[in-house]
């Protein structure tokens, strides 16, 4: 009898922090979670800067001027002397404007100077390429414009 008291209870016991801890749960749940907004491009680093996630995102974020999307006027390893002048400025206008599909957070031009052995750039950008050169693509309006 006394064993199926102390059964009884401990039941009790763990049902009440079962429901407590799915209490818990759902009101973080429901809590709307605080996002950092990243210093601008430039602004100096605190200290408080490497506690959060403002870093991170500075890290992997696109800015003005990085190497994740500097312009890249010669991509290495891709043979453009069959583009004219004309063809080779839409390649490359679509080459440092498309990211890259690896999770790099590079353009495909950057992503073929900085991580030469990356595959998914690769054949991205010789497709890109070949579909210039074949006249698939022939122009590169709302895609980025080579630096002055």
């Amino acid at each position: 009898m006394i064993a199926r008291s102390r059964t009884k209870w401990m039941g009790l016991a763990a049902m009440m922090v079962l429901l407590a801890g799915l209490g818990v749960a759902a009101s973080q749940w429901r809590r709307p979670q605080a996002r950092v907004t990243p210093p601008a491009p430039g602004t100096p680093l605190t200290p408080a800067d490497t506690l959060d996630d403002r870093l991170i995102d500075r890290a992997l974020g696109p800015g003005e001027g990085d190497d994740k999307t500097r312009w890249i006027d010669e991509i290495p390893g891709i043979d453009v002397a069959g583009l004219d002048s004309t063809r080779r400025a839409i390649f490359l206008r679509h080459a440092n404007t498309q990211q890259c599909d690896c999770g790099c957070g590079y353009t495909l031009a950057a992503c073929r100077v900085y991580d030469s052995s990356c595959e998914e750039s690769e054949p991205r950008v010789i497709a890109l390429r070949d579909s210039v050169r074949r006249g698939e693509i022939r122009g590169a309006i709302g895609f980025r414009e080579p630096p002055r």
